[in-house]
Order: structure tokens, then C-alpha cells, then sequence
């Protein structure tokens, strides 16, 4: 027989253009799946920044329900030190209380201006994100109904700290009062200042009044 593969042309023996599109050629398909991986990681990456903004968020949440906490305490530990002062038979031991007073309020009054500013920095947060469209609804919600909640809490305990300031003052000067008067009847509001806050206090002014013989 004779050998009929001489008489087939060349190139019919050679692979066609459309088996090539046939067989997957790459750049024949379209690229519509890359497209659409785009979009996902996109996605992805949205979702992780919101997530890490609300991370950032809850940080801040927790180190300011922290700070309110510690206003309460400080306001426990006033009302405390103020019972105490009224028990005190001397003025050594009022001293003693007033110089535990002082430190406490001066790091509660640090906090609490760090946690109002704190508050305030995440309210304008929270409507920066909004306007970039950066959170969705429901971060949104979240992070406003919080802020003022804190805020709320915030301010309430401010209240019951100042007061108790207050109270421990008005306590100690009427203490002050009802001494002062046992020894000069006549003393006036002035005077009963001047007792709380001179050197010695109530005892120069015993001390004052047995040597003139009063």
C-alpha cells in the first residue's frame, strides 16, 4: 500500500488556531473571575479596617469605663475619709486624712480630664467614619449609643465626686466651727477660716487662749 501521509499537506498536519482556543487558551477567556476576585479582596480588606476600627473603638471604651470606675472609688474613698476626720479627736489626725486627700484628688481629677477628653475624641471619631462611609449601619449605632451612654455615666459620677468634695469641706469647717466656738463664742466665719487653715489650727488657738488665761 502505498504511504498516503506524503500527499496530506504540511500544515494540515500542524495544530490549528481554534484547537488552541479549544484546549483553554488564557488569553482567549475572559477575565471576568479576576474581576470578581478584585471585588471580594476589596471587600475583605473593608471589612478588616472596620473591623480594626472598632478594635481601636473598644480599647478606648474599656480604658474609659476604667477611668469612670475610678472617679467612683475616689468618691467611696472621700466619703470615707471624711467619716474619719469627723471621728478625729486632734488636729495631727485631721492632717494625717487631709494629706491622704490630696494626692487622691489630684490623680482621680487627672483621669477624669483624660477621660473627657477620651469621650470627646471618639464622638468626633465616630462622625468622621460616618462621613467617609468608612462603618456600617450598624458599627455606627453601636459606637453613638455608646459614647453616650459613657458619656451620661461619665458625668453622673463627676456629680457624686464633686459632692463628696463638698461635703467633706462643709463637714470639717462645721467640725472646726463647733470647736473654735467652744473656746472664743464670738468667733466669726473669718476667723473659723483662718483656724482651718493657720499652722496648728485648733490647738495654737487652745494653746492661745490658756496662756492669755481665757
Amino acid at each position: 500500500m502505498n504511504n498516503r501521509l506524503g500527499d496530506i499537506p504540511k500544515w494540515a498536519l500542524e495544530d490549528s488556531d481554534d484547537d488552541d482556543a479549544a484546549n483553554g487558551d488564557d488569553d482567549n477567556i475572559p477575565k471576568n473571575h479576576e474581576s470578581g476576585g478584585d471585588i471580594e479582596m476589596q471587600q475583605q480588606q473593608n471589612n478588616k479596617k472596620t473591623t480594626d476600627y472598632m478594635e481601636d473603638f473598644f480599647r478606648h471604651v474599656d480604658s474609659i469605663k476604667a477611668d469612670i470606675d475610678a472617679v467612683t472609688k475616689a468618691t467611696k474613698d472621700i466619703a470615707k475619709i471624711s467619716e474619719q476626720s469627723m471621728r478625729a479627736t486632734t488636729t495631727a489626725e485631721e492632717n494625717k486624712l487631709s494629706k491622704k486627700l490630696k494626692p487622691l484628688i489630684d490623680s482621680t481629677n487627672k483621669r477624669a480630664k483624660g477621660c473627657k477628653n477620651l469621650l470627646g475624641l471618639l464622638k468626633e471619631d465616630t462622625t468622621s467614619l460616618k462621613g467617609q462611609g468608612k462603618l456600617n449601619v450598624s458599627d455606627i449605632r453601636v459606637r453613638e449609643n455608646m459614647v453616650t451612654t459613657l458619656t451620661r455615666k461619665f458625668v453622673d459620677e463627676m456629680k457624686l465626686y464633686q459632692q463628696a468634695q463638698q461635703q467633706y469641706k462643709t463637714d470639717l469647717k462645721s467640725k472646726v466651727k463647733r470647736q473654735v466656738l467652744v473656746v472664743k463664742p464670738d468667733a466669726t466665719d473669718e476667723e473659723v477660716d483662718a483656724v482651718m487653715k493657720s499652722e496648728g489650727g485648733r490647738d495654737a488657738l487652745y494653746k492661745e487662749r490658756i496662756l492669755a488665761g481665757g
